[in-house]
């Protein structure tokens, strides 16, 4: 005979059982599910704001690039200098090579058609890394897709920062994914040098590959980068330009110092000038240098500058 004791425990089993086998035969709603979330610190709150001992990277960046126009080429070399504010110490670091889009066999390749518009319409193109090295050191690095692995040559502690020096070149596509490309002599140059790729509470190294589509999230740093181009070029850049005096006329210098402070349009090179240097086809470079402070990115463009190139508004 049970007892009422051991009849209840008996119901309630049941019960329980039937219960969770209901529920577990019944479908998943994700809208219920746990959010994957980081768990809060004093890096990163529960809300996804910064907290009181947020950190975040810093690249600065030194670059030297020149455009050969006959040839559709920029070939430069850069030094990034990468300060670890993290409180890891990194054996490698992660650099994005976006022009490997435009690599034959790449991962935006795959996804999109060539003809297609973030496809680069079949241009077999990408980088040719020359060298990667640290105070002159040629560095062990790995390169997949649209990013390259750098192995260090000792760890790099926290409060600490390392030089890396990279050579490159590649040819320009005539149409970049939206971004870039070139137009007879005319140059539009963005995602143009290898950049660092972010290190950060949340993720650790953000390795997602460029497919043609969005922006990347990106370290702030200060750039200090020139262009050499055909003597006859103007090159228009982000940041503020070093060397008026070696690339512009009086003339343009003082437009130029009236726009700095003008609320109206001030054409610092007409289009006459722009075209009689077309038609006199300078012979020889000049180099512009720019300037540009806690940023995350640069771009710049670079052509004759003709009335054939302007667009209406």
């Amino acid at each position: 005979m049970f007892t009422q004791t051991a009849v209840l425990g008996i119901i309630a089993a049941t019960v329980l059982g039937a219960g969770s086998q209901v529920f577990a035969q019944g479908p998943t709603d994700e809208r219920f599910a746990e959010p994957h979330l980081p768990t809060p610190d004093l890096a990163r709150l529960a809300n996804g704001q910064p907290g009181p001992a947020y950190w975040q990277q810093r690249a600065d960046y030194s670059i030297r690039v020149t455009l050969d126009a006959a040839a559709g080429t920029i070939t430069g070399s850069e030094t990034i200098t990468y300060a670890n504010n993290s409180p890891d110490t990194l054996v490698f670091l992660w650099i994005q090579l976006d022009q490997n889009l435009f690599a034959p066999g790449s991962g935006g390749a795959q996804v999109f058609p060539p003809e297609g518009r973030f496809g680069g319409g079949g241009f077999e193109g990408g980088y040719d890394i020359r060298r990667v090295a640290s105070g002159g050191k040629a560095l062990d690095h790995t390169i997949r897709d649209t990013q390259m692995r750098v192995e260090l040559p000792a760890p790099l502690a926290p409060g600490e920062s390392t030089p890396i020096e990279i050579d490159w070149t590649f040819a320009v596509p005539e149409n970049g994914a939206d971004r870039m490309g070139r137009d007879d002599d005319l140059y539009l140059l963005a995602q143009w040098y290898p950049r660092m790729a972010v290190y950060d509470d949340v993720r650790g190294w953000n390795t997602d590959p460029y497919l043609g589509q969005g922006e990347f999230y990106l370290e702030y740093g200060d750039y200090d980068y020139s262009v050499t181009a055909p003597a006859g070029y103007v090159i228009a850049g982000s940041g503020v330009l070093q060397n008026p005096d070696d690339v512009l006329t009086g003339e343009q210098r003082r437009r130029l110092a009236r726009a700095s402070t003008s609320a109206s349009v001030v054409q610092i090179i007409t289009e006459s000038e722009a075209a009689a240097a077309k038609r006199q086809s300078i012979p020889g470079t000049k180099t512009w240098r720019f300037r540009a402070r806690n940023v995350h990115d640069v771009a710049w463009a670079g052509g004759f500058s003709s009335p054939s190139h302007q667009t209406s508004p």
